[in-house]
């Protein structure tokens, strides 16, 4: 190209340049400044290509990313992990990944493990629960490590942020500048998230453990579950027990997570006979980031307009109007005594 942009300045005479040639220098001018430009600006990557083992990953793992990078789930959507077993196409995918992300507790993802450390997947392992700096919450009802999407907790959110956009750009240093921009605004997006929370001390029943992490750090206790772990339900004693400590007013809330049919047909119909306050929890599974589930709940948080009851850290629209409106009868009566026996 360099050598028909010089035949073309220096043949011919210039003084009868015509209007075609003129515009051949141009157009051929301007190609070769585009093409320097782009060897220079712009150097080529084949980007870095990660898989998440659950498919709501995906939404939070595209904040990072830069050009040419790229995200896809294992799990479909709509499957349940739990039960999933690889097929050959998802080793394909795990061969040709550079980062291969986990919540490390379904069977599926066990075998990646082992896939990996025996070196038939070279790819780098993230392991969101075993990330130091994570934080692990006991499940109320087995007493036992729960393992379900702790990094619906902000702080444990941004622990695996900040481990994946290193690992991101160790991967491809030319885009280390863009990651680390969109770390910062990540950073910045929870703690508006943060700085907003209400000032809660509520005990809680909830549907799964699901919820457990998306509330925790909120003041808000799971200390009863419907299901206490996958395919462990609660016995009717457990029921019972729930039930009564409900009647005496020590749950505060009741916690619906999406897609859980049965143990929400339970959860609720507790809610409805106690007149608990219910939210609705989005399940960890479902096609967004956490970011978008956790303004989700503070948005429920304010239109049922939970507070905290300082008396035994339990809470209820219900129980608190109630019990307004009883001090106040009481009130007048006393006024009402008081007013009479100065009369007479």
């Amino acid at each position: 190209m360099q050598k028909i942009f010089i035949n073309l300045c220096t043949g011919g005479n210039w003084g009868i340049m015509d209007t075609r040639k003129i515009f051949t220098i141009f157009l051929y001018t301007t190609i070769l400044i585009a093409t320097l430009h782009v060897n220079t600006a712009m150097p080529q990557t084949k980007g870095v290509r990660i898989i998440v083992t659950f498919p709501s990953l995906k939404y939070d793992v595209e904040q990072l990313l830069c050009v040419y990078d790229s995200v896809e789930s294992i799990v479909p959507p709509g499957v349940d992990p739990h039960s999933y077993e690889l097929t050959p196409r998802d080793m394909e995918k795990l061969i040709s990944a550079n980062i291969v992300v986990s919540t490390a507790h379904s069977s599926f993802e066990k075998k990646i493990r082992e896939k990996i450390e025996n070196g038939e997947i070279k790819a780098r392992l993230i392991e969101i629960p075993y990330l130091p700096g994570i934080n692990i919450l006991i499940n109320p009802a087995t007493s036992q490590p729960n393992y379900h999407m702790p990094i619906y907790d902000p702080q444990n959110y941004i622990v695996f942020m900040e481990v994946l956009e290193k690992n991101l750009e160790e991967v491809n240093p030319a885009c280390s500048e863009e990651y680390r921009s969109k770390l910062e605004r990540i950073r910045e997006r929870i703690e508006e998230i943060r700085v907003n929370i209400p000032k809660l001390n509520i005990t809680a029943l909830a549907a799964t453990p699901l919820a457990q992490y998306a509330v925790n750090w909120l003041g808000i206790n799971v200390k009863f579950l419907i299901v206490k772990e996958h395919n462990v339900p609660t016995t009717p004693q457990d029921i019972i027990a729930i039930e009564e400590a409900a009647q005496r007013g020590e749950i505060g809330t009741v916690l619906l997570v999406n897609g859980s049919i049965q143990a929400n047909e339970k959860a609720r119909e507790i809610a409805e006979k106690y007149g608990i306050p219910v939210i609705v929890i989005p399940s960890p599974l479902e096609a967004r980031s956490i970011p978008e589930n956790l303004l989700s709940i503070l948005d429920q948080l304010e239109e049922t307009k939970i507070r905290h009851n300082v008396g035994d850290g339990s809470i209820s629209t219900n129980l608190n109007l109630s019990y307004i409106m009883g001090i106040a009868v009481i009130a007048i009566i006393l006024l009402l005594v008081v007013l009479y026996r100065r009369k007479t």
